[in-house]
């Protein structure tokens, strides 16, 4: 996109906290709720088979489920992100389309 749109239309800050809302809404996610539930699941697939780590009782259960909660903030920090990079798209390209008219 940097040479597609003027120099002028170019935002590095909004690029920036789009990359690291991105980066580290994702990061959050797999260490604050993914991994952990994952392993969790893993135990219990080791302990008493993959029957029983893929039943109701453990998929649904509480611990899955505030661990599903848990992914509350990484998923808002990660929605910022990627809003930042779409309002960066919109405001260079109406910049540029502007003034080239």
């Amino acid at each position: 996109m940097r040479h597609t749109v003027l120099k002028a239309a170019w935002s590095d800050r909004l690029l920036k906290i789009s990359f690291l809302g991105l980066n580290g809404g994702l990061m959050a996610m797999t260490v604050f709720s993914l991994a952990p539930a994952g392993f969790y699941q893993f135990y219990y697939a080791v302990k008493e088979g993959i029957w029983y780590a893929r039943s109701p009782e453990i998929a649904s259960g509480e611990v899955i489920t505030k661990l599903a909660m848990a992914r509350v903030l990484p998923d808002l920090i990660f929605t910022a992100g990627a809003l930042a990079l779409l309002i960066f798209v919109v405001r260079a390209t109406f910049i540029t389309f502007r003034a080239k008219r």
